[in-house]
């Protein structure tokens, strides 16, 4: 009886503490005709992050780095996700995408792919570079983002794995619904409350 207690009382906290990191991020799923049925999120941070924190950071949130492999995708998440953000001035400098360049690639236009949590590349063939992209121009630039918010704000650009530039965003993704539906939180702690308060007054 003591141990049932003890898990009922744990799970009660856990229904009333303030909710997670994941709670907190503006997921919005890709519906309708051609749509991957994935979950996009955009992640802002206060004092810059580069593309492989942002990579951490995503796991840590139950996604990874978001993967553009078609054309459509690649329309949506920025229409949808990026977009908005260009529009209020929140974003100095492009989002970073999953997508990363091999460092022993001596081509600057080669070796490119996408990174997911799992580990298991996806297959890169789909490209929106921005005029005269790839083109490796400081040296190390193998990480894939958005370009600057602007007139190619939509295309892709290769840049450092540093802070340095003024990086404070990311796109994640996530093929699975990464928080559980809220009615079923409050169904669980509805259950969990009285049946607490009935074992406490048997116990006495």
């Amino acid at each position: 009886m003591r141990q049932i207690l003890l898990l009922m009382l744990l799970l009660l906290v856990v229904c009333t503490v303030t909710p997670g990191a994941a709670d907190s991020i503006n997921w919005v799923k890709w519906t309708g005709d051609g749509s991957n049925g994935h979950w996009y999120a955009l992640v802002s941070t206060i004092n810059g992050i580069s593309w492989t924190d942002a990579k951490r950071d995503a796991g840590k949130y139950g996604g990874y780095l978001a993967t553009l492999t078609s054309e459509g995708e690649d329309y949506w998440v920025f229409s949808w996700i990026v977009k908005p953000a260009y529009n209020t001035g929140s974003l100095v400098y492009g989002p970073w995408l999953g997508g990363y360049r091999k460092a022993e690639s001596t081509e600057h236009d080669g070796g490119w792919q996408w990174d997911t949590v799992e580990g298991t590349p996806e297959t890169w063939s789909y490209t929106n570079w921005n005029i005269g992209e790839p083109n490796n121009v400081f040296g190390g630039e193998n990480s894939l983002h958005y370009f600057l918010p602007g007139t190619n704000g939509s295309k892709w650009n290769d840049a450092p794995d540093s802070t340095q530039y003024g990086f404070r965003n990311y796109v994640m993704e996530s093929n699975v619904s990464p928080v559980p539906e809220a009615g079923t939180v409050v169904a669980v702690c509805s259950i969990l409350s009285p049946s607490f308060l009935f074992f406490r007054r048997r116990r006495k």
